[in-house]
């Protein structure tokens, strides 16, 4: 009986064995099949949170520069500000992403043109522009 049980054990572990090769064998053939493919990464630079004038932190932060501008910058073209300061990547962006806030979009900055019919309002004049220099607070 007891060789019997030994027999049972002894066949057992070989066929483990073999099925444990097996499973080597054809994990090591994948890898090395995989080694050789193209599974090269690509790196991807780029810019996932840009505001333009139409978002209200970026107009009281003095962005003047829309959408245009935006698109030129992150070609790498150079774009000059309102105050004559030029931006201009050394490395165009692969991508980027304009995220305007929804908040007032576009409000506030059309309100510094004067053909529109709330930029002679006294109060939001006083927001908007301070009385010296009728320019952006």
């Amino acid at each position: 009986m007891q060789q019997s049980l030994m027999n049972i054990l002894q066949d057992f572990m070989r066929r483990t064995a073999r099925c444990l090769n097996v499973i080597v064998l054809s994990s090591l053939w994948f890898v090395a099949s995989c080694a050789g493919s193209h599974t090269e990464k690509k790196v991807f630079f780029g810019d996932l949170h840009l505001h333009t004038r139409y978002s209200f932190d970026a107009f009281y932060l003095t962005t003047e520069e829309g959408m245009d501008e935006a698109y030129r910058y992150a070609k790498g073209e150079p774009v000059t500000r309102n105050t004559g300061q030029v931006l201009k990547l050394e490395t165009p962006l692969d991508f980027l992403a304009v995220t305007e806030h929804s908040e007032f979009l576009g409000a506030l900055q059309s309100f510094t043109d004067p053909d529109h019919p709330l930029y002679n309002d006294p109060e939001l004049g006083k927001l908007l522009r301070s009385p010296e220099s009728n320019e952006r607070m």
